[in-house]
């Protein structure tokens, strides 16, 4: 989940005029300001430096959690930078673990926490290289994979709160998708799924995102395509709205393709709602520090998708956003005001 670039197509424009089917809309419209209380879940990207963090601070993410009602979260990668945040001999060690705090309130309130593995920052950069360019990249990651996959995976086993993996690659719609990188794509996921749920039985989860390269219909068949092949069962689609991509509405048609699609194939969906706004004043341009979302656009994102039914919708991110380190909160008041002023769903 980081900035991405391109312009939405007009084939998007035209999928307006769409009618959601009875499988992903709701029985009613929505009920005005109360799409914004059904967040399910959360993700959570682990640093060294989390370990600074003191009991008040996880008390505080604690609390948050369970007063906004969620009941997952998805730690983005395990392992990042050589350093493993889980005990093994293949990377570098940290003295602690941020997992270990974070285990520890999932199991105490029945959180489920799907585990994502070693980020790749090269992995979008590899797609617009030429086709054995990106076999040769992800055939790399998979050996690497299978390093530290069974130090993992003993780690995991002994974790009561572990839901599911999490394939930290994310995918979005650029032009390689109409190349012959979509099959060499498709043949690493299906390996990478097969090599997971070898090691420790659980469900895998993806996400994908998009530019504005492929319509919504486009995507959908993408992701139909490789659901063929790769053993994943749940599909997480990231909003673009905080990166500036799409806008809510138009990021809720391509919620809409993927869902019917996912749910074509008795597969599971998810929306993520992005609630960063711009780089902060003289954040640096290589790792730009983004600023919290505003509560009305926060809310527009979630009305935009509060009549669909049976999806995940998971925040990006309480730890970074709705609950920051510093400064006011303002998108947590919004949130929990929100949430008491709308009767529970059925």
């Amino acid at each position: 989940m980081r900035e991405r670039s391109a312009s939405f197509g007009a084939a998007a424009a035209l999928a307006a005029c769409l009618l959601l089917p009875a499988a992903v809309s709701a029985a009613e419209p929505a009920r005005p300001g109360c799409g914004q209380s059904t967040m399910s879940g959360t993700f959570y990207q682990p640093l060294a430096r989390h370990l600074d963090w003191d009991p008040h601070r996880w008390a505080e993410i604690d609390n948050a959690l369970q007063e906004l009602g969620m009941s997952e979260i998805f730690v983005q990668w395990s392992a990042a930078d050589g350093i493993a945040f889980f005990p093994t001999a293949a990377r570098a060690q940290l003295a602690r673990s941020p997992l270990e705090p974070l285990f520890d309130i999932a199991t105490r309130h029945g959180i489920g926490v799907w585990v994502g593995l070693e980020l790749d920052q090269a992995f979008l950069p590899v797609l617009r290289k030429p086709a054995v360019e990106v076999q040769a990249h992800l055939a790399i990651r998979e050996r690497q994979l299978a390093a530290i996959l069974p130090d993992l995976a003993a780690y995991l086993r002994r974790q009561e709160a572990m839901a599911g993996w999490y394939i930290s690659a994310e995918l979005d719609d650029g032009a390689w998708i109409d190349s012959a990188v979509a099959g060499i794509v498709r043949t690493h996921l299906k390996r990478l799924s097969f090599m997971l749920k070898s090691a420790l039985d659980r469900p895998v989860a993806i996400s994908t995102f998009a530019n504005g390269t492929a319509s919504p219909e486009r995507l959908a068949a993408f992701w139909r395509d490789i659901g063929q092949g790769a053993d994943i069962d749940l599909l997480l689609f990231q909003d673009g709205v905080g990166a500036g991509k799409l806008t809510p509405a138009q990021s809720a048609l391509y919620a809409e393709r993927l869902a019917m699609a996912m749910q074509a194939e008795g597969r599971q969906f998810g929306v993520i709602v992005e609630q960063f706004g711009e780089p902060a004043p003289g954040a640096a341009s290589k790792e730009p520090v983004f600023s919290v979302a505003p509560a009305a656009r926060v809310r527009q994102q979630l009305d935009a998708i509060a009549g669909f039914a049976q999806i995940r919708r998971v925040a990006f991110t309480l730890f970074d956003y709705i609950l920051p380190e510093q400064g006011e909160r303002p998108l947590l008041g919004a949130l929990l005001e929100d949430r008491l002023a709308c009767p529970p769903d059925p």
